[in-house]
């Protein structure tokens, strides 16, 4: 009798063991799918930041190199105060129409977060709840007592 108490135990120890390390291998695989999908996302996302960047840099060295020399300029045919402005709107519409190109970029561009492996990973953990949840039935439909799963409607979200 020990024997057979002992078998299921055992039985149910590796199934327990073999469980733990699929979800191991299952949850570092999504994780390097995640990290993979998110850099991906990230490296087509440079280029656009680069322009924001640069968008800035440009935009005050402009300022700060030729702000004298542009004042003097139209400081020729225009009062001081007039100079400034002109010099102001320039300056301002030069670093808008860069910065309204780069956002225009990264609108363009897919969110940098792993969308894709989050959505194969909820499919794959509906699909595994599924399959779970038949063999439960099949094990009650036999008379076999086993435990009662909750759907995942059933637990609740932070």
């Amino acid at each position: 009798m020990t024997e057979q108490q002992q078998s299921p135990q055992a039985g149910i120890a590796g199934a327990l063991t073999d469980l733990s390390e699929q979800t191991r291998i299952l949850v570092r695989g999504e994780i390097a799918a995640a990290q993979q999908e998110t850099w991906g996302k990230l490296k087509a996302t440079a280029p656009a930041l680069g322009l924001l960047g640069g968008a800035g840099v440009l935009g005050l060295a402009a300022s700060a190199s030729a702000y004298r020399a542009s004042l003097r300029l139209l400081e020729r045919w225009l009062p001081p105060s007039g100079a400034a402005l002109v010099a102001t709107a320039l300056y301002g519409g030069g670093a808008a129409a860069a910065g309204a190109l780069g956002v225009q970029q990264l609108r363009a561009l897919p969110v940098p977060f792993p969308t894709d492996t989050v959505a194969e990973t909820g499919a794959l953990v509906e699909e595994t709840a599924a399959e779970v949840r038949g063999g439960v039935d099949t094990a009650a439909a036999r008379g076999v007592p086993g435990p009662t799963l909750p759907t995942p409607h059933d637990v609740p979200r932070p």
